[in-house]
Order: C-alpha cells, then sequence, then structure tokens
C-alpha cells in the first residue's frame, strides 16, 4: 500500500461510520502524511481515486452503495485508476472498474473479492506512545456490538462499545481502562491491542 500511494495525489472516498470507522480514519490520514500523499479535494489533479478501508462493501450497507458506483464511473470516464484500501466485504459482491485494486482485511473478503490482495486494517497504522497510556482500572470488560452485524454471544455484556462512546478517543480509553477486553468489534479489540491489553 506504501508503494502504491507513496508520493501520489489521490482523490480520497470515505464512508461514514462509527468511532471504530473513526479510529480507522485518523490512522489513514497519519498513513498519508507519512508517504507523502496528497488528498486532492478536485478530480482534477488526482493521480488515484482511493476507497477508504472499513467493513461498508458489498450490500449490507446499501445506502453507501450508490454513492460509491458513481464515483466508480466518474473516475472510469476520468481514466483514473481505483484503489481499495483494506475493506470487507459485507454482503453480496462489488464490480469495480477493470483495473482497480483491492485490498482485502481477511481471508473471508479475500476469498469473495477475485485478485483482491491480503494486507492489515488500516487502523494498525495507527502509532501509539504507550508510555501516555493510562493503567488500566479494571479486571475484565466484555463489550459486545449490537447492530446489523451482531452475532448473538451468550455471556454478560456492557454494552456495545460503538454506541457507549461519541469519538475515537474515548473508544481507545475504554478499551484501555480495562487489563482483559473481551469483545466482537474489530476497531475496540484494535485499539485494545494498541494499549496493550489482553484482547479476546
Amino acid at each position: 500500500v506504501s508503494r502504491l500511494l507513496y508520493g501520489k495525489r489521490i482523490k480520497f472516498f470515505r464512508t461514514p461510520g462509527n468511532v471504530g470507522d473513526d479510529l480507522i480514519d485518523v490512522a489513514t490520514r497519519n498513513f498519508f502524511n507519512e508517504t507523502a500523499t496528497e488528498v486532492c479535494t478536485s478530480w482534477d489533479n488526482a493521480e488515484l481515486w482511493v476507497h477508504c478501508g472499513g467493513g461498508s462493501l458489498g450490500t449490507l450497507y446499501a445506502q453507501y452503495m450508490t454513492e460509491r458506483v458513481q464515483e466508480f464511473y466518474e473516475a472510469q470516464r476520468r481514466g483514473i485508476q481505483c484503489v481499495i484500501l483494506p475493506q470487507s466485504l459485507t454482503g453480496g459482491s462489488i464490480e469495480p472498474p477493470p483495473g482497480t485494486i483491492v485490498f482485502a482485511r481477511e481471508r473471508m473478503s479475500q476469498a469473495n473479492l477475485p485478485g483482491s490482495i491480503l494486507v492489515p486494517d488500516m487502523a494498525l497504522s495507527f502509532g501509539i506512545d504507550r508510555s501516555v497510556i493510562p493503567s488500566p482500572k479494571f479486571g475484565t470488560g466484555t463489550f459486545l456490538r449490537n447492530d446489523p452485524e451482531v452475532i448473538q454471544i451468550d455471556r454478560p455484556n456492557q454494552g456495545d462499545p460503538a454506541a457507549l462512546c461519541s469519538n475515537w478517543q474515548e473508544y481507545f480509553l475504554l478499551a484501555a481502562s480495562y487489563e482483559h477486553i473481551i469483545t466482537n468489534r474489530l476497531h475496540f479489540a484494535v485499539g485494545a491491542l494498541m494499549a496493550g491489553r489482553r484482547t479476546t
């Protein structure tokens, strides 16, 4: 990903999301800075069209599909290559323009996105100075998701962390405040790992 984007001017497409997606976005912007990638506001200056990382590909989040297809069409019309940063396919399929470089963040999506390249989630590119992270205050915390991707797990739940937090900083600090985090929220788990916490 670094070699592909280094020094390029890009048109960046980000789908809305929760505080976990905000963590991805902060990490991605940091990654752009480190790779001298310039985000353009105009199509006219762009060398690449770049779709954000996350879990918004597919049909589960249909509200983003129309805009993505419109952006695909405009990139293709202008002869601009498309790049999809590490994503998960959440239902259905996608048909990006020919030559699109697709990065998948886990093996199931890689298997369902022909030609995709398996790479880590973008949130993992966000460097954290662990020396400034507060010590944990609590033992084990169980925080399970409650949204369209929910999987029922039979154990006490302290709440969906994406609903409990209003920004990515709160999200990260909630994860860091426990010695052990049990969760099925990917980016809550990433935050816990970044803080050096035991994570299940």
